[in-house]
């Protein structure tokens, strides 16, 4: 059923992909870390409607996988 399919027949596509990932994830930290800091901005807490937003989509997601594993 999944003979032919692409990153099913040998494991070098998963292992590329993983590769390309974990490249481009270590070159935007050693970016990152090299960038100079910023002078003391100051940080400004975050809205109260997106704190809620992000309560309200991690509730969504639980109770989903909740779902998903009784089903």
């Amino acid at each position: 059923m999944t003979a032919g399919l692409p990153f099913v027949d040998s494991p070098t596509g998963v292992l590329l992909s993983l590769a390309v990932y974990l490249s481009i994830v270590l070159a935007g930290s050693a970016v990152l870390a090299a960038r100079p800091p910023q002078a003391a901005a100051a940080k400004r807490p975050d809205p109260a409607w997106l704190r809620s937003l992000v309560l309200l989509h991690n509730l969504f997601l639980v109770v989903l996988s909740v779902y998903m594993c009784s089903g």
